[in-house]
Formats: structure tokens, C-alpha cells, sequence
């Protein structure tokens, strides 16, 4: 299914498409820069805010049946993955459209999620009970999640046009409160702020944190482009010059990010700058998608990006050269070489939603295909170990999918005032 965003009216003259020049560091390529586009032309950008969350209160009710079993019910038994997957139900008390999610070192989860008053973030335990009283950011809504030891990170967008990165204690007392971007004049050139595709990932790294974004940044020919940005963080929220981008893939129609224990690495699909299709770190190509059309529409979805003891693994879904959208699985090795995709499915029904998480020594991938969802275990290149399964779980609505500890796997999913947390035991 192609992507359509739909921008306002105001934004519509102002986002017409030109190459912007970007720069490269931290990933073996210290101050490469980029260069600006030839083909930097294009009609307005037609966006709806970047990825496909559902307004609030259209979150679809779940009938949650029988009593869900304790999510770390059961000593680790090898099956199937459906007989491995457990489910509990956690009380939000309002709705929530989107919920994100992210594993605590005691094997426990937190919870973000919009609702009254800002940004929650809600703790819940290794059984799925809910811990202590929420932490309530100011925001209008929950754009990423990660947690580093103690300090739970979030990045919350602000109105009319800031994005901001939260520190949050298990007490739930807030650590750091900093813009990233935004809070600034529109019509002065250099200026950037969180508009017109407003798409965010969050991740740990050993010495803090790494958050990849979409920016628009007015240039000097008077439009407003549409990027993206990496940049990294110290454990307390102070600002780590050693790495990332000032300006990336362009548009960025999504956004990934993802740590292999040594290097971060970074996922985007683009329908124009550097190119159109998927592209890792910003600069190369993973997967051409010509459908791109500069103006914020592309065949393309992008799924995750997952790190492993040899590079990074992205899921994405195309329908370029295939008779319907497919899951696509592709390599990147330590050098930042991309190897050939490796095709999940192959059928005339259309497949979306696309996972990626760690998991047995391995991964396991996630999709949607209709109303199903799939599971299916893969090596650490990607490549499958087991026919894929269909299991009880709204992944059109999930998560990012992220381990535990343990090696479990888990992902949330908003059931009308509640959320859904799902855990996948692993046998390693």
C-alpha cells in the first residue's frame, strides 16, 4: 500500500522539493558530506504527519475473552511461537491511539502513552501489574521510548512545533526536560523545527542515547525542506557531539534506529533524496523503490532495523518488482555493505506492518497480511528457520518489538483504555 501524507494548507506551498546538502559522522565516515541533489524538484509534499497512528479514540476495542495468563507465566517450554506467546492486560484508564513500550532491567516494561494532561509513562512489572503512580510529561503526543539503567527517555512532540527529549527516574520524577527542535521563527533562514512528517526513534547506546528524527529546516532559497537527524545524547540528557547528521535522507517518510552493542545504525525510506527506496545511514542504498515521487508518496514501508553480532538487519515492505506488498529482509554487514533482500512472502495479499526483533540467538519478524498476523523465526542474517505462524495479535497496531533481558521478546498494542502487552518466551 502506498504511503499518502497530507500536509495542512498552510505548509503546502512551503514544502515543494530541493536537494539539501548533508553531512555524515560518527559511523566510520567522520564529516562526509553528502552534496545537494540534482533531481531536487517536485510538487508540494501531500503529508499527514509520517507514519500511519490512528487519530485518538480510533483505537479499535478489543474483546479481551478469557483471563489473560501472568506475561511470565510457565517455565521456558521449546514449541511453536503462538504456544510461546503470552499476553496481559494493562488498565490505562483513558484511550490511547498509540502505545510504546521498552524492557526494564528486572524484567519488567514502560508503558507511554498519550492521555489527560500530556504524556504518561507507566511502569508495569514482570507479571503486567501496574507500579506506582504515572510520570506525566507535558506533550500532545508520545513520539519515541527507550530505557538506559535508570533513566527512561522519551521524546514527546510539543505544539505547535517542538520536539523534546525527557528524562524520566523509575521514581517518576523527571531527570531532564530539553528541546531538541522547534519553539522558533519559520520565516528565518536556519531554523528548524518538528513539522511537516513528524516521525522519531529513540535507542540505548552504551554511553547514553541516540534519537533519529524528521526535521523541516527553512534553506536559503525560501522553502521549507524536510529531513531528517541523528543525534546522540549523554545518559543524563547532555549533548554528545560524536556522531550522527545534521541532515539525512530527505523525505524521510519513516524513521528506524537501532544499536548493534558497538555502533548505532539507522534505517529511512526516502522518495527523493539521496535517492528513492530504503537507505541505511542516510547515504546507502538498501533497496530501490522508483515509485517514490518526491512529494511524500512511496511504495516502500519501513519496519525495523535490528542490531546483530554481524551488522544490523532491516524489515521493510515493497511492492516494487512484486505482485502485491511483500516483507523484505536484508543484511548490512560491519563495513555497512547491504546484501541482497530476502523476500518473507510471496502471495497476491497484500502484507504490512513489518517487525524485527532479537531473539533465541536469532530474530523473529512480525507482519500483517489482511486481518492476520505472522510470526516467524529467522537466523542472524535474516534468512527463515521455520514457516511462518499465525498468531492472536493486532501487529497493525504494535510497537516497535524490543528484548527483555531474559531474550523474551515483547511489544504493546492500545485496546481501547487498556494496552495489550505481549511477551515472547524464548528457549535459547
Amino acid at each position: 500500500m502506498r504511503s499518502r501524507l497530507a500536509l495542512s494548507t498552510a505548509l503546502l506551498v512551503a514544502l515543494s522539493v530541493l536537494g539539501c546538502t548533508g553531512k555524515l559522522g560518527g559511523f566510520g565516515t567522520p564529516g562526509l558530506d553528502s552534496g545537494r541533489s540534482s533531481a531536487d524538484a517536485g510538487s508540494p509534499l501531500d503529508a499527514n504527519g509520517g507514519a500511519d497512528v490512528p487519530a485518538s479514540g480510533d483505537a479499535a476495542a478489543v474483546d479481551d475473552g478469557p483471563a489473560d495468563a501472568p506475561i511470565d507465566a510457565g517455565a521456558c517450554v521449546r514449541g511453536t511461537l503462538a504456544e510461546a506467546l503470552n499476553t496481559v492486560t494493562v488498565s490505562l484508564g483513558s484511550p490511547a491511539a498509540r502505545v510504546l513500550s521498552a524492557p526494564t532491567a528486572d524484567g519488567g516494561t514502560v508503558l507511554a502513552w498519550s492521555g489527560p494532561g500530556g504524556v504518561h509513562v507507566t511502569r508495569v512489572s514482570a507479571t503486567g501489574a501496574r507500579m506506582g503512580t504515572d510520570a506525566v510529561v507535558p506533550g500532545t503526543s508520545v513520539e519515541a521510548l527507550a530505557v538506559r539503567g535508570d533513566v527512561w527517555g522519551v521524546l514527546v512532540a510539543r505544539s505547535p512545533d517542538i520536539l523534546a527529549f525527557v528524562g524520566i527516574a523509575p521514581a517518576g520524577s523527571i531527570s531532564f526536560d530539553r528541546v531538541l527542535v522547534g519553539g522558533v521563527d519559520h520565516s528565518v533562514t536556519g531554523n528548524e523545527w518538528y513539522g511537516a512528517l513528524p516521525e522519531a526513534r529513540l535507542a540505548a547506546t552504551p554511553t547514553g542515547f541516540g534519537a533519529y528524527f524528521t526535521i523541516q529546516r527553512l534553506w536559503p532559497d525560501g522553502i521549507a525542506h524536510q529531513g531528517d537527524t541523528l543525534q546522540f545524547f549523554a545518559a543524563d540528557g547532555g549533548e554528545d557531539r560524536s556522531g550522527g547528521w545534521d541532515w539525512g535522507c530527505s523525505h524521510s517518510l519513516a524513521v528506524r534506529l537501532g544499536h548493534d552493542g558497538s555502533s548505532a545504525g539507522a534505517a529511512c525510506v526516502s522518495d527523493c533524496f539521496p535517492g528513492k527506496g530504503v537507505y541505511f545511514n542516510h547515504t546507502t542504498e538498501v533497496f530501490a523503490d522508483p515509485s517514490g515521487d518526491c512529494s511524500g508518496s512511496s511504495g516502500s514501508a519501513l519496519g525495523a532495523i535490528v542490531g546483530t553480532a554481524t551488522g544490523f538487519v532491516i524489515a521493510f515492505t515493497s511492492a516494487e518488482g512484486r505482485t502485491s506488498s511483500d516483507v523484505g529482509i536484508v543484511g548490512i554487514g560491519r563495513g555497512g555493505r547491504p546484501g541482497r533482500p530476502d523476500w518473507l512472502t510471496s502471495d497476491d495479499v497484500a502484507d504490512g506492518a513489518a517487525h524485527l526483533g532479537s531473539f533465541e540467538g536469532g530474530l523473529v519478524a512480525g507482519w500483517t497480511a489482511g486481518s492476520s498476523s505472522f510470526l516467524v523465526r529467522l537466523d542472524d542474517t535474516g534468512a527463515p528457520v521455520d514457516s511462518p505462524e499465525a498468531v492472536s495479535a493486532s501487529l497493525g497496531q504494535a510497537s516497535d518489538f524490543f528484548s527483555w533481558p531474559n531474550g523474551d521478546v515483547g511489544w504493546s498494542e492500545p485496546a481501547s483504555g487498556d494496552a495489550r502487552l505481549f511477551r515472547l518466551r524464548a528457549c535459547p
